[in-house]
Order: C-alpha cells, then sequence, then structure tokens
C-alpha cells in the first residue's frame, strides 16, 4: 500500500523559530544530522556485535586487531584480559 503512486507518507518534525538552525531548515531546504554522541538516547546509535558469525578464535583474533589498531597505546595483557 505504501508503494502504490497514490499514497503519500509526510514526516513532521515542531521547531521553534527562533533557533537560526532551524529557520535555515526552511529557507534552504537544509537537513542536519547529528552525531551518535549528541542523542539524547545512547542505544539509539548502538550496533549490536554478532558472536554467532564465527568461533571463539575468529572473534578473539578480530578483537586483538582491532585493539591493536584502535587503542595501541594497550600493553598486551590489557588487550588480552577479559
Amino acid at each position: 500500500m505504501l508503494n502504490s503512486p497514490k499514497s503519500q507518507v509526510s514526516l513532521y518534525k515542531f521547531r521553534v523559530l527562533k533557533n537560526l538552525s532551524h529557520k535555515e531548515i526552511l529557507t534552504n531546504n537544509l537537513l542536519s544530522f547529528p552525531s551518535p554522541d549528541k542523542f539524547n538516547d545512547p542505544f539509539d546509535s548502538s550496533i549490536p556485535i554478532r558472536y554467532d558469525q564465527g568461533g571463539k578464535n575468529e572473534i578473539t583474533k578480530y578483537w586483538e586487531d582491532f585493539l591493536k589498531k584502535e587503542k595501541p597505546e594497550l600493553h598486551r595483557k590489557e588487550r588480552n584480559r577479559p
């Protein structure tokens, strides 16, 4: 039904025009998408991690490589602790 040519879907977001960025949305047809650290719910941007896609060794190797790249200052013992 939503894909039929006669149906229209609308999204409304009420804003206060005193805020300059809200006025720009209307005058310049701009949309803004805040970064996840600006969300009021920390779970809005969480990505579930699936552990059923590989064995324990594959998962361990993935996280070791990830931590080596993202946190090179961590000592090996810190990277490998549970």
